[in-house]
C-alpha cells in the first residue's frame, strides 16, 4: 500500500478541501468528524504545515468525506 503523497497531490488535496469549505460552509471541525480524523490534521492540510509525512489512511477518509474517489497508482 502506497505512503508516500507527493506535494502537489497533498496541495490538490487542499485546493479541494478549501473548496469544499468556502462553496458548503461547513467548518473544519465538522468536516474533521465527519471524516474520522482530527481537526488539527485538517488544519494542517489546509495549511500545508506538516510535522511529519500524513499518514496515506487519514487522505483517505478526508477524499472520502469530500465525496471524491481516488485511484492508486502502482508504478
Amino acid at each position: 500500500m502506497p505512503t508516500i503523497v507527493s506535494k502537489s497531490e497533498l496541495d490538490e488535496i487542499k485546493g479541494l478541501i478549501n473548496e469544499h469549505i468556502e462553496r458548503t460552509g461547513e467548518s473544519v471541525t465538522g468536516l474533521a468528524k465527519r471524516a474520522g480524523v482530527r481537526r488539527q490534521f485538517l488544519s494542517q492540510l489546509r495549511s500545508g504545515n506538516f510535522d511529519s509525512t500524513p499518514h496515506f489512511e487519514n487522505l483517505k477518509l478526508v477524499l472520502k468525506a469530500l465525496g471524491k474517489k481516488f485511484i492508486v497508482v502502482d508504478d
